[in-house]
């Protein structure tokens, strides 16, 4: 047939694509045996809710004995499209593991997000949340489904908690010393605010009184001294801070 103005294809390689920007996660999981899964969230604006949408969300027909999947509905998904990005969503994640061992969360993508926003995973049981823009976050799991214990998060509760708590500790000790843990960078943080003592030396001790840290204090700004906590168990430790004319003693919770 011989082409005419009604039946011939025009070629668009030259047509502008529509750029929506809209934000999405790659999220990978990898079993204890290596094999990797990616689940997809897509923030689609007002075209999707947080509720389930065909259009919108993929169902996870794999029957993979260690796997990674969104929850919606009681609904397990490879694939979810919801609403605008909320810095205080929460995202349900399920996993299954075949056998006891290590599994490790990570970003394998991410569409139109800043490098400086948080993207957690978060860990029911230990109360505890994990960037994933900072490092793959790996834990120990046993044979079993896990559909209430991680979420994936944007915003540290926990880090905005202790922040909070400091910062009102400050202003109510303007003229002490005040000692804080603070749990996001781990670390033990001190401000001196008195005009005649010098913090010279903190110790970090066990509740049973054995030496965990020492820290000598020199070339630190007094009212603003950070002293980072190597990896240690969970619990209650007593902080002694020696003075120029005194020791304080402070307990702190590391969760």
């Amino acid at each position: 047939m011989k082409p005419t103005k009604d039946n011939y294809w025009v070629k668009n390689d030259n047509d502008k694509l529509e750029d929506l920007k809209y934000k999405k996660i790659r999220l990978g999981f990898e079993s204890h045996n290596t094999a990797h899964r990616q689940v997809l969230l897509g923030f689609m604006n007002e075209n999707a809710t947080n509720e389930m949408e065909y259009g919108y969300d993929g169902l996870n027909f794999d029957e993979y004995p260690s796997d990674m999947y969104f929850i919606c509905e009681e609904n397990q998904l490879v694939i979810q499209g919801v609403g605008s990005f909320n810095k205080n969503a929460v995202y349900p994640i399920g996993v299954k593991a075949e056998t006891a061992g290590t599994v490790k969360f990570m970003i394998d993508g991410l569409e139109n997000f800043k490098s400086s926003q948080p993207i957690y995973i978060y860990d029911n049981e230990s109360n505890t949340y994990h960037n994933l823009q900072s490092e793959v976050f790996e834990i120990e799991l046993l044979t079993g489904e896990y559909n209430n214990r991680f979420s994936l998060r944007f915003k540290n509760k926990i880090k905005d908690k202790d922040e909070d708590e400091h910062e009102e500790e400050i202003k109510n000790n303007h003229n002490e010393i005040t000692v804080a843990y603070l749990n996001h960078a781990k670390i033990i943080h001190i401000n001196n605010f008195t005009k005649d003592k010098t913090v010279s030396r903190v110790s970090l001790f066990d509740m049973n009184g054995h030496s965990i840290s020492k820290w000598e204090i020199k070339n630190q700004d007094q009212k603003n001294i950070q002293l980072q906590v190597k990896k240690i168990n969970s619990g209650i430790y007593i902080v002694t801070v020696k003075t120029s004319d005194s020791e304080i003693r402070k307990k702190i919770i590391i969760p």
